[in-house]
């Protein structure tokens, strides 16, 4: 700029590798050189360089490449520069832009090209300005809100901090400004515009200014509200006469307007009536109300000043702007409506199911919190509650809870959770050690209790018991083998088996001393003149209760010089020392006899008569003794003695007797011998008959010898073959005679063997079956047990051996054995004959009835069997009713209850006859075609069936009607139908539906014509339209009406203004009837109200008029 309008362009360029796409950017002193540098946004879509970078004016006309200040970043939007901490460097602020998610970036300047980069204030915007909106010397930022197209300012604290943002204005569309002192007043005012971007409806643009009145408070000003394409605008003093004009550009246009402030003070219109507002529904935006009857002294509209606004149940108070026509000579003039917000629609109540623990008193508390699994309601919850929060011992377990959720509107939805009730808490077990003592059977027994110190629990012990081997016990029974420190286990356990655990140490003792019990005893002396006894020997059964106790005796050696009783000391002890004694005799015996030694044995011969004389053997003796140096010997028989008989041995006896009287004898043989052989004569030969083996024992023929000796009475007589040996043909026999002194001789003759024993008969009862001719046939093997002969296999027969039907069942068959030698012998069988051979059934094929009762086809089928058929059943039974395709079953069965079956598949096709039941409202067209307007129970409707059988259709037809007529009584309307539900109707509106009016009579507040919808019998019709002409003439009397306090905390009072027999009512926003006071003769009237605190409708009727007014109770 060469200071005459005459520009000249000079490029700032660098490589896009460098920066690139840059965005937005700002000028300023960045390094304070005196020259204006670049802070420049760059938002690349690839990957090359952006985010914030600077650029320095070297001076000349020359500047620096980009210089980075925070790289990497995307999508940023507008960047502003400005001293914000007074430090004398430029800082920057950049917003993050519509798609970004940081918020505002602060980047302080810390002088000499370094900078900052503070965390992103969390504030989504894309245009910022600059303004002193708080008139306190600090800028101030003014944004606007990317989410939600409000226009905030962020005050400037001082130091680099900013506070939370303030609202000035919401809109429903994208919105832009500029900061302006519009009033040359020195306060920072807004000016906006509302633009294009994103909407496909590019008209009804509007164009505003938000005056500040210096105390941060701000006033919206309509001046354009039909603006078409607009884009941008800014605020400046284009004719520099001190007033800020307006300058917009219009998209596809291709224009811009200038507004001229001509800084003239413009007229107010007169109001004369503002609109009333139409109800609404919770959750709907003031855009859905309908602003109607509204009047000013000059043309304009009506509007709401802000209809994105979604208002809270009840009756809100929304603020309202009269725009007039001409806007160049009007201002325009904000008032207010009354808009109804109504909900009826229940919360949705969710429960959780949930676990509680009880705690170390048996106890557990809940909230309706903690069941709440995520209940909602389209207004807001008012509360929760839960039909049982408190919980003990007894409620361990599972436990059904109601949550009940109330809405800020009285509408109640519940749902049951399950409590389950735990008890996790383990009991203390307390132990106490004890000590136990052994009895005289060597047991000690010891209980749980014995060493439960005090254990306890939350919910009370269930039961206390010990480990003994791993395993729970009530009782330990301690043995001499526990005797000394033992460390049990006490376990305590609660009903929901939660244990505590503990260690005490019994201590098992012994204290009973043995009992001492001694035997007297005789010991031996030995050979060599000693014994040696042990305590053991005295030991009488010494006891203990521990066991076998260690036993010592005071002597236990002897000699030759004990001989005779001694006493002996025997000292019993017990594994714990204790101890007793006794005394037992001990008798020394020496019962050890002298030694002797005999000649050998010795033979005589006897004389002609078999006669020897015995010799004195006494000197041949060797005699010797363990105590006797002498002992006497003397001999048996006595030397002298005659023995007669040959072969006869004499035993001889020599005995040696000690000083003790303890003798010994030794022996030897003296024997006869003779050498004359006997004489032996033998029987004739001997029949003998065989046995079982077809062979025979021989018998004993000894005793049929004849035999004789000279010296022996009775010579022995033996045999060849011994008697038992078995032979089976005809054999010699040898006799033998020998005598006593072994001299023999003998004799022979032959035994012949006979056979006459029977063959053994053995029979086996046998099954046989019949063949399909119903015959079988056996042999007398088959029931053949085993037959045997003694000597060999014996010929069998059989009595019967063919067998037929007429058979069935047991025959006894007679078997008979005979051997070689005509010996027989006979036995019977039980040879049972069956049947298994099943029957041959032939059904016929699928058929159909015509009927759903089943005849008898058991006629109808082809059967037979070898033996022959004896039933025929039906499944199901003849008579049987079926209801549709059914499987028949025919079986048959023979006498031996074999069976065998077929199927077919039996159809019915039967004819019908049913009653089609129908209520319907006005009129009803049936299937057969026709429309009923009346009650019908005679028409029919026939539908034919294949099979010829036909179904008939009764209809029964109730037609229901609405009473839709009314009676007047001008302003009031009554429907004549009671019972019924009722919604009062606005006809002049299109039928628009009269909030709250569902009562069986409505009164009008404003001439108009109205119907009523009536459901009646789940039908709903619409009554003619009935016109009111007689409002307004006395409502002036409300004007004066005056509730105070309101909002109120349950006590307010009422001014009636002067009104005659007033009637008071109050109600909930779902129009239901909680107050009425009739017969009021109090000019100011006091209310005690105990509701809930919440938003409720008070109704003032007076001479057929009535209004309605918002109660708000805290």
């Amino acid at each position: 700029n060469d200071g005459s309008q005459v520009f000249t362009e000079q490029l700032v360029t660098w490589s896009n590798t460098q920066l690139d796409n840059p965005s937005y950017f700002s000028i300023a002193d960045l390094d304070n050189d005196g020259d204006d540098d670049f802070a420049i946004v760059a938002s690349a879509a690839s990957t090359r360089p952006k985010g914030i970078f600077w650029i320095r004016n070297e001076g000349a006309g020359t500047f620096s490449s980009p210089i980075a200040i925070q790289s990497g970043l995307n999508y940023m939007g507008e960047v502003v520069t400005y001293d914000f901490d007074g430090d004398g460097n430029i800082d920057i602020v950049v917003a993050d832009g519509p798609f970004g998610s940081a918020g505002l970036r602060l980047i302080k300047n810390n002088g000499g090209g370094s900078f900052t980069t503070s965390s992103p204030l969390s504030f989504k915007a894309e245009t910022i300005k600059l303004g002193d909106i708080d008139s306190d010397g600090l800028m101030d930022f003014v944004v606007r809100n990317d989410d939600d197209n409000d226009i905030v300012w962020m005050k400037n604290d001082g130091g680099f901090t900013f506070a939370d943002s303030t609202i000035v204005m919401s809109e429903a569309r994208d919105v832009e400004f500029s900061i302006c002192d519009e009033g040359n007043d020195g306060v920072t005012d807004i000016f906006f515009y509302t633009n294009y971007f994103g909407f496909t409806n590019t008209t009804n643009f509007t164009v505003g200014l938000l005056t500040n009145d210096g105390s941060e408070n701000f006033t919206l000003t309509y001046y354009l509200t039909t603006q078409t394409n607009m884009n941008s605008g800014m605020a400046m003093d284009l004719e520099m006469d001190g007033d800020v004009d307006f300058i917009l550009a219009y998209d596809y246009a291709d224009k811009i307007s200038i507004f001229e402030n001509l800084d003239v003070d413009l007229l107010d219109p007169v109001i004369i009536t503002w609109p009333t507002a139409s109800d609404i529904n919770a959750g709907e935006s003031l855009a859905s109300s309908v602003l109607s009857g509204g009047s000013a002294s000059v043309p304009g509209i009506f509007s709401f000043t802000n209809p994105a606004i979604t208002p809270p149940v009840g009756y809100y108070t929304a603020e309202v702007i009269f725009t007039p026509a001409d806007p160049v000579t009007y201002n325009s003039v904000l008032g207010s409506a009354q808009v109804l917000v109504t909900d009826t629609i229940p919360p949705v109540a969710v429960c959780q199911d949930i676990t509680v623990y009880l705690d170390g008193a048996g106890l557990a508390s809940i909230t309706a919190a903690d069941i709440d699994g995520g209940s909602t309601d389209n207004v807001g919850i008012a509360s929760l509650v839960a039909s049982q929060t408190s919980f003990n011992c007894s409620d361990i377990g599972v436990n059904s809870v109601t949550l009940v959720v109330t809405d800020n509107f009285s509408n109640v939805d519940s749902c049951t959770a399950i409590v389950t009730i735990a008890d996790t808490v383990s009991p203390t077990a307390v132990c106490q050690n004890i000590t136990v003592y052994l009895d005289g059977a060597g047991s000690a027994t010891v209980y749980a209790a014995d060493i439960d110190g005090g254990s306890s629990d939350n919910c009370g012990l269930d039961t206390i018991f010990m480990i003994d081997g791993g395993l729970p016990v009530d009782q330990i029974v301690f043995s001499c083998s526990d005797l000394g420190p033992n460390a049990i286990q006490l376990v305590a356990l609660d009903a929901s088996m939660n244990f505590g655990t503990c260690v005490a140490v019994i201590t098992v003792l012994d204290t009973i001393s043995p009992t001492a019990v001694c035997q007297n005893i005789t010991v031996y002396l030995d050979g060599s003149g000693n014994a040696t006894i042990t305590a053991a020997d005295i030991d009488g059964g010494s006891t203990d209760n521990c066991g076998i106790p260690s036993l010592g005796a005071s002597q236990t050696t002897f000699t030759c010089s004990d001989i005779g009783p001694n006493t002996v000391n025997l000292t019993a002890t017990d594994g714990s020392t204790n101890s007793s004694n006794c005394n037992a005799t001990v008798t020394v015996v020496d019962t050890v006899s002298p030694a002797i030694t005999c000649p050998g044995n010795q033979t005589a011969y006897a004389n002609a008569s078999c006669q020897a004389t015995i010799p004195n053997f006494t000197g041949m003796a060797v005699v010797s003794d363990n105590c006797d140096a002498s002992p006497a010997v003397t001999q048996s028989p006595l030397p002298g003695t005659i023995v007669s008989g040959a072969g006869t041995t004499v035993n001889v006896t020599l005995t040696a007797t000690d000083a003790s009287s303890n003798s010994t004898d030794c022996n030897f043989i003296v024997t006869i011998q003779d050498s004359i052989k006997p004489t032996i004569s033998c029987p004739g030969n001997q029949t003998v008959y065989v046995g079982a083996s077809c062979q025979a024992t021989v018998p004993n023929f000894t005793g049929m010898a004849v035999a004789s000796d000279n010296c022996d009475p009775s010579p022995v007589v033996s045999q060849i073959p011994a008697p038992g040996t078995i032979v089976s043909t005809t054999t010699t026999i040898t006799l033998t005679a020998t005598d006593a002194s072994t001299n023999s001789s003998n004799c022979t003759f032959d035994i012949i063997l006979s056979d006459t024993t029977s063959p053994v008969a053995v029979c086996q009862n046998i099954t046989v079956y019949l063949d399909g001719s119903g015959n079988a046939t056996i042999t007398a093997a088959n029931i053949d047990g085993g037959c045997a002969d003694n000597c060999g296999v014996p010929s069998l027969s059989a009595s019967q051996t063919t067998f037929t039907c007429a058979d069935l069942g047991p025959n006894t068959v007679t078997l008979t054995a005979t051997d070689g030698s005509t010996n027989s012998s006979d036995c019977d069988a039980i040879v049972t004959v069956m049947d298994t051979i099943s029957p041959v059934v032939t059904c016929i094929g699928d058929t159909t009835i015509c009927d759903d009762v089943l005849p008898d086809y058991t006629g109808l089928v082809i059967a037979s069997d070898n033996c022959g058929i004896m039933n025929i059943s039906q499944n199901p039974i003849p008579t049987s009713v079926i209801a549709g395709p059914t499987l028949i079953t025919i079986t048959a069965t023979d006498s031996s209850s074999n069976s065998s079956y077929c199927t077919f598949t039996v159809t019915p096709n039967a004819s019908s006859s049913s009653t089609d039941s129908i209520v319907a409202c006005f009129s009803y067209t049936w299937i057969d075609g026709n429309t009923y307007a009346q009650d019908n129970d005679t028409a029919t409707w026939t539908i034919p069936n294949a099979a010829g059988c036909d179904s008939v259709i009764t209809l029964n037809l109730t037609i229901n009607t609405v009473d839709t007529s009314v009676t007047v009584a001008d302003p009031m309307i009554t429907a004549n139908v009671t019972g019924a539900l009722y919604q009062w109707l606005d006809c002049n509106s299109s039928y628009a539906i009269i909030s709250g009016e569902t009562g069986q009579s409505f009164t009008a507040i404003t001439n108009g014509s109205y119907a009523v919808e009536i459901t009646e019998n789940g039908c709903t019709d619409t009554s003619a339209c009935v016109q009111i002409v007689s409002t307004g003439i006395g409502e002036s009397g409300f004007e004066n009406i005056v509730i105070y306090p309101n909002p109120n905390s349950g006590q307010f009072s009422i001014d009636f203004g002067g009104l005659d027999n007033p009637i008071l009512r109050i109600y909930t926003i779902a129009g239901k009837l909680l107050m009425e006071r009739r017969n009021i003769t109090e000019a100011v009237l006091t209310v005690e109200f105990n509701e809930a605190a919440g938003i409720y409708v008070l109704e003032i009727i007076s001479e057929g008029y009535s209004r309605k007014y918002k109660l708000i109770k805290e």
